[in-house]
């Protein structure tokens, strides 16, 4: 019987102990967590995440008195023609040069239409700068990537609640 108490009397003791949580551990549990939550609100503030707008991009020759030079004519959706002002930055990806073998050309918005094409859309002209010397043929097509805006990704993440 005397036995009975002991075993009862330690795992009392031994209950106790595993059922209560050290301080320290909640104290540092509590720690490293607002410590990552805050590098990762800072890594979001540095980030910069673009708005982009893309569209089918066809190149045409442009002949001048010297110089033959190529732009692009990408169709852009009726919703997004309000974003799109002229020197904003773009990026074209072409077919014929695969962009994760040859990186992509740089660009500028050179012109916005006036007139809508029968699928509602309208043409924004391209002009480019061959900066990886690509061997440019008229009718060449790719993907063109307008930049519209530079958000922070923390504003990114935020923007349907704030």
């Amino acid at each position: 019987m005397e036995y009975e108490k002991k075993i009862d009397l330690r795992s009392d003791v031994i209950q106790e102990v595993i059922g209560k949580t050290p301080s320290w551990l909640i104290k540092r549990g509590l720690s490293c967590f607002f410590f990552i939550m805050l590098i990762g609100i800072l890594i979001s503030w540095t980030i910069k995440y673009p708005e982009i707008i893309e569209g089918e991009l066809t190149i045409i020759k442009m002949n001048s008195k010297q110089v033959v030079e190529f732009q692009g004519i990408m169709k852009v959706k009726q919703l997004n023609l309000s974003k799109v002002r002229l020197n904003q930055k773009a990026l074209i990806k072409l077919e014929s040069y695969p962009y994760q073998e040859f990186g992509t050309l740089n660009g500028k918005v050179a012109s916005v239409g006036d007139v809508a094409n029968k699928d509602e859309s309208f043409d924004v002209s391209i002009v480019f700068f061959n900066d990886q010397n690509f061997n440019l043929k008229e009718g060449y097509v790719g993907n063109g990537q307008i930049i519209v805006e530079e958000k922070r990704l923390l504003n990114q993440i935020f923007y349907k609640y704030f």
